[in-house]
């Protein structure tokens, strides 16, 4: 009779452990995986084929086939019970909930009675319900209500694949109390009802909770007393157990999410015939492990001159800091980046031709097909990615452009990129056959909610939590579909305005000026008669200049930059080959650089301005292959079927590989060069819940509802809290020992105050565009910053009251510094931007002095002595010079391996070699003199660390 403990407030429920869902989640995933493979083996042998060879439809019906055979039989349900019984019994259930309420007039033991959080129907009821859901007329449906029931269909789907239900409710009128407080599934008021209780026993018309009822979470009444803190000791309640409320799964359901999210996971293909000018997390990834040299060798090759010009497309484009108007915080930010692509045909979108922001994105039917499921989607830079035919219902992944499609049953788009934002769309009612954005969401549900007008025109942008909300505005004369200014609202209710940021535009409609909500004009913009961008300028003043030239290209008329200028001297001409796929790009300086691409606009070939030549490989998805470098090292990269690159071979024939999540772009093991193995645990939104270093030390993370990070537990076991506002702005931190720093702000989300943990107080003023003006800190000195309209620092107050003063040039950089004694730094540039000179308060000068690759070679000091520097093809120094061509002359030279660390110095006295290991870490360094040209004995420093790359000893 341990099993039927009648249940009170405050007593507690169990729940399965998330280490449990995990192993017993991925036992069934490896379980079906072997069925799914076995069935395919059998029908491959049946036709006389490999099983490798099997089409995706072949293989998705054999999957029908045997999900189908499995519920059948039950045999789904009993591998899921055993997989999760392993899993129960490696790691058991545990306490994470109580019940929160209880009756208000029935006790037990004194406390409130728990009870089922619904009345169960009589038999006369239920009949009357059914007869009058029987006679009810047929809801007619319009197109607005079908879209709006696919969404909600749509939110089901996703939730019941979070959470399916485990037991349906009997015929029963829900009641509003009852609730429990679970830590599995917390929020910051109780959420989650008990959803069982005993049939035939009543207490307030519900039935009676005991040991083993269930909440709406799963979370069962824990069936031990504990002398009474878990639940009654001495009061029993026998009979059947109703169900009153759908019961959802509790535990995290990692084979459902990965069955459900891979059938949408098929290979497919999207074309472009532009280039993209911006990095997907592919090679965002890649570029991030390659080292400093070959990221610059990504940047220099791809863009034909500084102020960006695209070489393979001669396209001009901008999507820099100096383009983002505003950033509103929230769980998930409003980030408003502005984008000018030359390429971009639009000119219906919110800033004229070639303008757009992200929320522009659009699904639009292929033009030129007959073909109803063939789509293009538009993305954030403009591009049109024509996709291969989508059934309602069906998906795909492509590779090349880490996108994951899905088109559900009504026809609404849904797209997914790698770094786990989803972009919902919805029929455009002022465009046939096009799709708009309407949410902006992640893996944990934030998300930002787009609202239209009656004209079609983005009017409003929210957040799921309401804290957030950004409005448009449309005043410009004669241009009613360009946006003249945007506001927010913010404080209790949203209630409070304040302006963002306004918007001015030509004759054409083309944005012409971007001023900040004092009006002070942050950016200009000019075009030609083909409205084509001639002219922005920069917030400090920068002009920068393009002149046009028609081509023919393969896919008919091009339009190029083929001359680039600014105010400040510096000039490029770009000539252009587009049947060749070649460009020569020359300066003012003499200087001369080239470029060569493939059918896809991907560099293929980049030749500096000193002749050193990289080689480029590709595959067809887009993806880089191998990397040769000026001196002939070469890098290889290589993918698995989703895309994502898996490893990475340097000149060495060092190898660092990566295993990813079979749903997600997450890498679940990275392996280092090594051979020292990093390994990942993430629950079923994505969020990271376990690190296991090479040391298989664990650090536990702990999320809450909306995904931000609540507690690291580290291998110690010491544990950090972190508390989060309404705005997913950081409120408290406690650290391990209980320490605790607090975060206040403002209404608009503006950090006004730290406290730390003794009670120290740092409190920041900002101006009225939310831009740090003081700094007071606890003892009461203050530190004050002076702006100019546009927000670039021009003095400074330190705490004694002496203010420094700084003048700024047309790009921005500093060309004066004054201190409060009058003492001047001065600060000469070129044409280009590069510091020449720098002139000390006692008008004393330093000067420097550059190879074409702007590279600094030189360095003249106050005394006159110059120190001198070579390089390699790599951009690493291989010779310096001190007081070069004098007599107290001190060269040294350096010799390096294939991916530049430094293997061997030489200088007139000594050598010096240095050993590495595999992975960058510094194992030896052996020093040997020769005062007279004559080696002596070499001194030996060895270090010695562990696999994360600690020093552990130090031998001399």
């Amino acid at each position: 009779m341990g099993d039927l403990w009648a249940a009170r407030e405050g007593d507690a429920l169990l729940h399965t452990s998330p280490w449990a869902d995990l192993v017993g989640g991925v036992l069934e995933v490896a379980a079906n995986a072997v069925i799914q493979m076995a069935a395919q083996a059998l029908v491959a042998a049946a036709v006389g084929v490999e099983a490798c060879t099997l089409g995706c439809g072949t293989v998705l019906a054999i999957g029908l086939v045997v999900g189908a055979v499995m519920v059948a039989t039950g045999l789904g349900d009993k591998i899921s019970e055993a997989c999760q019984d392993i899993g129960n019994a490696l790691f058991p259930p545990t306490i994470q909930a109580h019940i929160a309420t209880g009756s208000k007039d029935t006790h037990i033991n004194g406390k409130p009675a728990a009870r089922a959080a619904g009345i169960l129907l009589t038999t006369e009821e239920i009949a009357a319900l059914e007869k009058a859901a029987k006679d009810a007329p047929p809801k007619e449906q319009s197109i607005i209500d079908i879209a709006g029931s696919w969404l909600q269909t749509a939110k089901e789907f996703v939730s019941q694949m979070v959470q399916p239900t485990v037991a349906s409710p009997e015929p029963a009128i829900p009641c509003d109390d009852d609730k429990i407080r679970c830590d599995k599934h917390p929020s910051p008021e109780p959420k989650e009802y008990l959803a069982e209780g005993v049939k035939h026993v009543t207490i307030n018309g519900q039935p009676a909770a005991r040991s083993g009822a269930r909440s709406t979470c799963e979370a069962k009444i824990a069936d031990a007393p504990a002398e009474g803190a878990d639940v009654s000791p001495d009061v029993r309640i026998g009979g059947p157990l109703a169900v009153v409320r759908e019961i959802r799964s509790g535990k995290a359901p990692v084979a459902l999410v990965i069955g459900i999210v891979m059938a949408f996971m098929g290979r497919g293909s999207m074309a472009s015939k532009a280039g993209c000018f911006l990095f997907g997390l592919g090679m965002n990834i890649i570029a991030q492990k390659a080292g400093v040299a070959l990221r610059n060798l990504f940047s220099s090759s791809n863009n034909a001159v500084n102020q960006p010009v695209n070489a393979a497309t001669g396209a001009k484009y901008l999507a820099g800091e100096e383009d983002m108007d505003f950033a509103l915080p929230g769980r998930f930010p409003l980030v408003w980046q502005r984008v000018y692509n030359s390429q971009d045909k639009r000119t219906e979108c919110l800033f004229g031709a070639g303008w757009s922001v992200p929320l522009e994105v659009s699904v639009e039917r292929t033009p030129g097909t007959s073909d109803t499921d063939c789509w293009t989607y538009i993305d954030e830079t403009g591009r049109r990615l024509d996709m291969q035919a989508v059934r309602p219902g069906s998906g795909f992944r492509s590779p090349g452009e880490s996108l994951g499609v899905r088109r559900g049953e009504a026809g609404n788009w849904l797209i997914e990129t790698d770094d786990g934002v989803y972009r919902m769309f919805e029929p455009d009612p002022h465009h046939d056959g096009r799709q708009r954005l309407v949410l902006l969401g992640d893996r944990n549900r934030n998300a930002l909610q787009l609202q239209y007008d009656e004209a079609g025109r983005l009017a409003r942008i929210t957040d799921a939590a309401q804290t957030l909300c950004a409005e448009l505005h449309y005043e410009e004369h004669g241009q009613p579909c360009r946006v003249s200014r945007i506001g927010r609202r913010y404080g209790d209710g949203l209630r409070q305005t304040e302006l963002l940021v306004q918007y001015r535009y030509d004759a054409a409609g083309d944005l012409a000026a971007v001023c900040n909500a004092q009006g002070h004009t942050l950016r200009e913009f000019a075009y030609d008669a083909g409205r084509r961008m001639v002219m922005h300028r920069l917030p400090a003043g920068l002009k920068c200049h393009y002149g046009w030239g028609r081509f023919d290209g393969p896919d008919g008329e091009e339009w190029r930059v083929i001359e680039h200028w600014t105010d400040s001297g510096d000039h490029y001409w770009l000539d252009h080959d587009p049947v060749a796929r070649r460009l020569t790009v020359r300066d003012s300086l003499g200087r001369s650089s080239v470029r060569e691409w493939n059918a896809l606009y991907q560099i293929t070939r980049y030749e500096d301005e000193l002749g050193q030549v990289t080689h480029f490989e590709w595959n067809d998805e887009r993806q880089l292959l191998s990397v040769t470098d000026a001196q002939g090292g070469v890098w290889r990269w290589s993918y698995d079927d989703a895309g994502r690159p898996v490893s990475n071979t340097d000149p060495l024939g060092r190898v660092q590989q990566t295993e990813w999540h079979p749903v997600w772009a997450l890498p679940v093991t990275e392996i280092d060069a090594a051979g020292n193995a990093s390994r990942y645990l993430y629950d079923e939104r994505g969020n990271g819940v376990m690190q296991i270093d090479p040391l298989a030390r664990r650090t536990l993370l702990h999320h809450d509802v909306w995904g931000q990070l609540i507690q690291i537990t580290d291998a110690r076991g010491g544990a950090r809290q972190l508390e989060w506002n309404e705005d997913g702005q950081l409120a408290r931190h406690t650290d391990c020992s209980g320490s605790q720093t607090c975060f206040y702000y403002d209404p608009r989300g503006r950090l006004e105050c730290v406290t730390d943990a003794e009670g120290n107080s740092t409190r920041y003023r900002h101006d009225a565009l939310g831009r740090l003006t003081a700094v007071i800190r606890a003892d009461g000195t203050e530190e004050h910053f002076m702006l100019d309209g546009v927000g670039q620092p021009v003095g400074r107050t330190d705490a004694l009251g002496q203010t420094t003063r700084y003048t700024r040039n047309t790009r921005g950089q500093v060309l004066e510094r004054r201190d409060a004694s009058g003492g001047r730094i001065g600060f000469e540039y070129d044409a280009f931007g590069k510091l020449n000179a720098l002139v000390n308060e006692n008008d004393e000068r330093y000067g420097f002095r550059y190879d074409v690759c702007d590279r600094l070679v030189e360095q003249v000091n106050l005394d006159g002595h110059r120190q001198q520097t070579e390089y390699d093809g790599l951009g690493f120094a291989t010779l310096t010079r001190q007081a070069a061509g004098t007599s107290v002359q001190i060269e040294q030279r350096y010799e390096r391996d294939a991916v530049g660390r430094l293997t061997r110095r030489t200088s007139a006295h000594d050598v010096t070699e240095y050993r590495h290991d595999a992975n960058d870490n510094l194992l030896e360094i052996r020093r040997i003199k020769t005062p007279d040209g004559e080696p002596q004995e070499p001194e030996t420093i060895a270090f010695a660390y562990d696999v994360l790359g600690q020093l552990l000893e130090e031998t001399t």
